[in-house]
């Protein structure tokens, strides 16, 4: 069984590797591909410094930094995934580093030579290195889980449950199993459950990259080339969403989500969000919410008439509930906020 074990870890080993490489040469942003490839990279890391042969080798030191950083990687995949708005930071760099730095003194604390009498801190010390990277697994898990109603992607809005919160469980179950057997060897129908689990996350996330191009093979008996049209969706939804946002001005609804407006279109809530995202092109409901609300709050803080409104007056009369998403979502679409907007047209 312990064959199997190493046979699975270098054949997702090799998968992770291809996976790198995949996406290096992908057309896809550095701000989502860096944290895909360095998730990447800490599983391999991991992978190999969990091999017994490396841990008396040198290169086990060299190995254990993306290891280590796993957890950290993690939360970055899922914030750069999940989050359009998501952009590589400075910061981001600086906790990193931050994280390894406390990880490894940690590390040299818990495998020095303790004896006997030292086993109770010995366990502390144990338990105190996996609070950090814990911290980090949650915080990933609520990347996923946060504006999972308002995603417009359909795919996207599937993988956030199929494959997040399973690889969310992996490294709980890995980490736990750490504390629970520290010192000792993990037994064996753990460590293969543990491997098998890796190389199906890595097998699938490197298949939904791997994409053969037209015409690599001949294919027999081809059936004539259709041009590619956009899904079917009912006109009459189209119709009703302008006339709700439009003429009725629904956004002002405070709370509202893409649940509550289905039900009051009575529409399927699977078409509505096929309506926003593939013919207005909007991949976030509060995006497309959005959209109302900060133009028709330009309006107001550009018109001299209403100069006695108060931020926050305007920001109730556009639905939302508190003064901060009003000034995030006014920022991130006009990069000023909205006292700078309401100054520079009053000028």
């Amino acid at each position: 069984m312990i064959q199997f074990v190493d046979i699975l870890r270098f054949m997702t080993a090799g998968c992770l590797i291809l996976t790198v490489i995949i996406l290096v040469r992908s057309e896809v942003t550095n701000h989502q591909k860096i944290p895909a490839s360095l998730l990447s990279i800490c599983v391999l890391g991991y992978l190999i410094v969990d091999w017994e042969p490396v841990q008396q080798q040198p290169a086990f030191y060299f190995l254990l930094i993306p290891a280590i950083a796993l957890p950290f990687s993690f939360w970055l995949f899922s914030q750069s995934l999940f989050n359009d708005g998501f952009r590589l930071r400075r910061w981001m760099g600086l906790v990193l580093i931050g994280f390894l730095l406390i990880q490894l003194t940690f590390f040299v604390i818990s495998y020095q030579s303790l004896d006997g009498r030292l086993e109770n801190i010995n366990r502390i010390v144990s338990i105190s290195q996996h609070i950090l990277p814990l911290l980090f697994v949650v915080l990933g898990i609520i990347s996923a889980a946060q504006g999972r109603e308002a995603d417009l992607i359909a795919a996207r809005f599937q993988f956030r449950t199929h494959f997040i919160f399973l690889t969310a469980s992996l490294i709980f179950l890995t980490i736990l199993s750490e504390i629970a057997f520290h010192g000792k060897n993990v037994p064996v129908f753990l460590d293969l459950l543990q491997k098998l689990f890796i190389a199906g996350l890595a097998f699938f996330f490197a298949g939904s990259r791997l994409i053969l191009k037209q015409g690599y093979f001949l294919i027999i008996d081809l059936p004539p080339l259709q041009v590619a049209t956009k899904p079917d969706v009912d006109n009459a939804i189209l119709t009703k969403l302008t006339e709700l946002m439009d003429d009725q001005q629904y956004w002002r609804k405070e709370g509202l989500t893409i649940r509550k407006l289905a039900e009051t279109m009575q529409v399927k809530e699977y078409k509505l969000r096929l309506a926003i995202n593939q013919h207005l092109g909007f991949r976030n409901f509060n995006d497309f919410l959005h959209s109302y609300r900060i133009k028709e709050a330009c309006k107001l803080l550009s018109n001299p008439e209403k100069k006695d409104l108060t931020i926050l007056e305007i920001a109730y009369e556009m639905g939302y509930a508190s003064l901060a998403p009003f000034n995030k979502a006014f920022k991130q679409i006009t990069n000023m906020t909205p006292t700078d907007w309401r100054r520079s047209k009053m000028s």
